[in-house]
């Protein structure tokens, strides 16, 4: 067990141990017995559940050791002002690929119906993060981060008629490897996102053709900075 992981359990033991029987549920639920048996998933019993099976929620990393796969855990600083309680929901032959470790703090919405939901490796997002994905993909690559209480959103919800015309409801969405979206912001449909880039905080991006090393900032974001890189 890494110093990472054994922080993570030091950190949030109590509520590791009040969600003991979801994470044996989940995990069985969702990966073959040997797999599951290692207990990769950590999932909170905060987290409502809705739609999950094995052949939807699918995790393709087969070197996974013990609460590599975190759901539902960590708050922020403004915790107290927020529900802990997430969803996971897949409808209507969706899916949630996961390409290797993850981290997805309290509040986590994660909803796909008729689409894929795909995370790269090492994808993290902090409290209240809401990932909702209708009739196209949402794909994120390698190493991406999200601040507190961000949207990525690729349907309108309702048709638009513009002069008579409806226009198109859904469209994908494509986050590159090493992003950076800050807090607040949120991503709308028909967006790509280039590698090495940052979403400043508060931004609403909607339109972006990927371009990397590019900073994004502002309502409606513009790119107002080339060959910017960032680091943790």
């Amino acid at each position: 067990m890494n110093e990472y992981t054994k922080r993570f359990i030091k950190n949030n033991l109590a509520e590791i141990v009040f969600s003991i029987p979801k994470t044996v549920w989940f995990n069985l639920k969702v990966l073959p017995v040997k797999k599951a048996l290692r207990f990769p998933i950590v999932i909170s019993y905060h987290v409502k559940v809705k739609g999950v099976t094995r052949e939807n929620f699918i995790v393709e990393d087969k070197n996974l050791s013990t609460a590599s796969l975190r759901i539902g855990f960590g708050d922020s600083a403004i915790a107290r002002r927020e529900s802990k309680k997430g969803l996971i929901q897949i409808r209507n032959g969706g899916k949630i690929l996961l390409k290797g470790t993850i981290g997805l703090s309290q509040g986590i919405i994660l909803a796909t119906d008729s689409a894929d939901i795909i995370f790269g490796n090492h994808f993290r997002c902090n409290h209240s993060t809401t990932i909702d994905c209708t009739e196209e993909n949402i794909t994120f690559g390698d190493n991406v981060v999200c601040g507190w209480n961000v949207t990525i959103r690729n349907g309108d919800g309702h048709t638009v008629i513009d002069m008579g015309e409806k226009r198109r409801k859904t469209a994908p969405i494509t986050i590159g490897n090493h992003v950076w979206i800050c807090a607040m912001s949120t991503i709308l449909k028909n967006t790509k996102i280039g590698d090495n880039s940052v979403v400043a905080y508060g931004s609403l991006l909607t339109k972006a053709t990927g371009e990397s090393n590019r900073l994004y900032a502002g309502v409606p974001a513009k790119p107002i900075k080339d060959n910017i890189d960032w680091e943790e």
